[in-house]
């Protein structure tokens, strides 16, 4: 195979959406609200995940770290993944493991499988292949394990028979005016397409001549060369264990399988990102950092998604720690970056003082705390976080942890003590990352005047706008696609990752994140600002390179960026 063509397509594999999304409510389908009840269904029946994603047609090409190394490894699993996928319509993900341990292999396949129907492993003796196999017999392991032959058609074919025939599928979306919920109606589509993303070769893989080989030796004498010769440079993992689930809970691996996918159509559709949707059994952080550092050399960047609070500010300190590619929380950073466009917008229709406002945040899990950060950073004074127990302040003993006592340090100033309902008296903002329904309309005429609401519970707002707006209020937005000021993580994590990804930033910083959110924010003209249209909507085409390009060019002042564009 020629390097020059690798080099020109960055490897020959990718990951493609099989739904278009070129409107609110093909989106609302693929993502949120709608895949909401689509997880729901699984996680009432784990066994659903077979036909309500690409799992039943997915399965992981996997090999260790042993000989020349992981990087080195990535194009021979590439090149299988694509032969499964032309021999027998197989949708195959190469996954290079940084780890050469039976245990440890055997571990991380027991974890995945809420993700794949089977598995290939390649490049072991058969010492190694015993062990593997006589572990997984332990745990009762029962998904097709396959371990290669040299013969990739036949292993394409046997695999298909294990794990069963492909389904026919239809990508037709449900009428929009069929007496259907939103979610029904997603979960309609997810059942006729089996998920919403497949794999593809990039080339006519008919006429190539396979110098794998070659390949590997380049990049094993020169390591960065896989960014350019192979799918790395492009390629992000979507890691989700289901234990926050959007508006949902813990609900477990497989039901988060929907989102993930919905997640891998949206970094492909607006960032030309290839995202690979992982889902893991586990929800032990120390496994989870394990794990997830294990199966990182392929991939260029890390997104971890739905994790819950605390453990997910545990797991991305440590794997920021551990690896030199960039890792990213997008129910923190995504959210805060988009709040943040939509503070700024706001703030200025209010016509008030960063540093004089009172802003009041409802949460303390993930996307709230980082929501406050960010704010803070960017000018607030006078912040004040609620939990369940009501706010928090510095000295209050009930429902601490050490994640709430950081907070309890740099917010409410002024100690004020209470319920939500007590200290949204006369805040000029409210921010909602909590739970349905905590906001009533007595709460909102309290407010200042001018007053905002982001109400991004999902996927029910902490208040309907429509009573927020009759309660009075100035401005409303809420994270759902079917309402005005749409806040949705879709506006950063595309171009985040993409302008990272460009210049192979190490990590993704808060000068970063704020570049981010001006560059979203100042899409809007003066002209065109108004209480109904503070944020760019969540397909608008001009937010990815916009925020890819700020962040790139801060990554490049900064010193966070390997190379230059």
């Amino acid at each position: 195979m020629d390097l020059a063509l690798r080099k020109k397509h960055q490897g020959f594999w990718e990951i493609l959406p099989k739904i278009v999304i070129k409107d609110s409510y093909s989106l609302s389908l693929v993502y949120t609200p709608g895949v909401g009840k689509v997880s729901t269904e699984i996680a009432e029946n784990p066994e659903k995940s077979f036909e309500l994603t690409n799992r039943a047609n997915s399965i992981a090409v996997l090999s260790d770290n042993s000989g020349k190394g992981s990087l080195s490894k990535i194009p021979l699993l590439e090149i299988k993944a694509v032969l499964y996928n032309k021999f027998a319509g197989i949708d195959a993900y190469p996954l290079v493991l940084e780890t050469s341990d039976a245990v440890e292999i055997a571990e991380i396949i027991i974890n995945l499988a809420p993700t794949f129907a089977g598995f290939v492993l390649t490049g072991f003796y058969e010492e190694k292949e015993a062990q593997i196999n006589e572990l997984l017999a332990k745990e009762n392991f029962n998904l097709p394990i396959l371990f290669d032959s040299n013969d990739d058609k036949k292993t394409a074919m046997l695999l298909r028979s294990l794990i069963g025939e492909k389904t026919i599928e239809s990508t037709e979306l449900p009428d929009e005016k069929e007496n259907l919920s939103l979610g029904e109606k997603s979960v309609k589509l997810h059942k006729k397409a089996r998920g919403v993303i497949k794999t593809n070769c990039k080339i006519d893989i008919d006429n190539f001549t396979d110098k794998t080989a070659k390949t590997s030796e380049e990049i094993y004498n020169n390591p960065d060369a896989a960014y350019e010769l192979t799918p790395k440079e492009n390629l992000v993992a979507v890691i989700s264990d289901g234990s926050a689930v959007l508006g949902l809970g813990n609900i477990g691996a497989e039901a988060a399988m929907p989102v993930m996918e919905g997640k891998s159509v949206l970094f492909k559709t607006l960032g030309g990102v290839d995202a690979m949707p992982i889902c893991l059994k586990t929800q032990n952080t120390e496994e989870l950092i394990n794990i997830i550092s294990k199966i990182s050399p392929i991939f260029g960047g890390i997104n971890l998604e739905d994790i819950s609070a605390p453990r997910c500010f545990e797991i991305e300190k440590a794997l920021i720690e551990k690896l030199d590619i960039p890792v990213f929380h997008d129910d923190q950073h995504g959210t805060a970056v988009v709040v943040l466009a939509g503070f700024i917008n706001a703030l200025k229709l209010t016509g008030k003082n960063v540093e004089k406002i009172k802003v009041v945040v409802n949460g303390a899990g993930a996307g709230a705390t980082s929501v406050s950060k960010l704010l803070l950073n960017y000018g607030v004074k006078n912040l004040i976080l609620c939990d369940r127990t009501g706010s928090i302040f510095n000295g209050r003993t009930e429902g601490i942890n050490p994640f709430k006592q950081e907070m309890a340090e740099i917010t409410n100033p002024d100690k004020e003590k209470g319920q939500l309902k007590d200290v949204i008296k006369n805040a000029d903002f409210f921010i909602g990352l909590s739970a349905a329904n905590v906001v009533n309309q007595e709460m909102v005429k309290s407010m200042a005047k001018k007053a905002v609401i982001f109400a991004l519970a999902n996927p029910v707002p902490e208040i309907m706008p429509e009573d927020a707006l009759e309660a009075g209020v100035f401005i409303v937005a809420t994270g759902r696609s079917d309402y005005k000021n749409q806040v949705n993580n879709s506006l950063a994590f595309p171009g985040i990752f993409r302008g990272a990804l460009d210049v192979r930033a190490q990590r993704i910083t808060d000068e970063m994140k704020i570049s981010a959110a001006h560059a979203i924010s100042n899409l809007i003209t003066e002209n065109e600002l108004n209480p109904e249209y503070i944020i760019p909507h969540a397909l608008d085409l001009r937010v990815p390179p916009s925020v890819a390009k700020a962040v790139a060019e801060t990554a490049l002042k900064t010193g966070i960026a390997r190379i230059k564009i």
